[in-house]
């Protein structure tokens, strides 16, 4: 029940995303802080689903970003993958897929970070990353 409520709780906001996504009032555009909290609304289902369908709103925003889309309302950084990272360490039906996926991530998120022009630190994974990957390969 608890994780049926969180997955409604998602789909709402990714309806309403959608819906700012799709709006032809430049007013309602969505930025960082709306694709963040879909991402976090599916992560915190804790679920293999959940967590890939944050994932893919996380790559949806970098890749806006990255295609110059809405211009600075769109920086998408570290901190904005660490729901998913965590997702993964309380994910129960995807506790043997953790530490692959967050050793995936870390390896995507550097090569994104160091295919720019000039290295992009926000995106480059930090100590709290590495952090989740030693946790999440010690409860595999």
């Amino acid at each position: 029940e608890f994780l049926e409520q969180r997955e409604a709780e998602a789909r709402a906001m990714e309806e309403f995303v959608t819906s700012m996504e799709n709006s032809n009032d430049e007013f309602i555009r969505p930025n960082i802080a709306t694709y963040e909290s879909i991402i976090r609304a599916w992560a915190k289902t804790a679920s293999v689903n959940g967590l890939l369908k944050a994932e893919w709103w996380a790559m949806r925003a970098l890749s806006l970003e990255m295609n110059g889309s809405d211009g600075n309302a769109m920086h998408v950084t570290i901190r904005s993958f660490y729901p998913i990272f965590e997702g993964w360490l309380q994910c129960i039906d995807g506790r043997d897929q953790a530490a692959n996926r967050i050793s995936e991530w870390i390896i995507k998120l550097t090569e994104i970070a160091k295919s720019r022009e000039e290295v992009n630190k926000d995106i480059m994974p930090n100590s709290h990353v590495y952090g989740v990957a030693v946790v999440a390969l010690r409860l595999s």
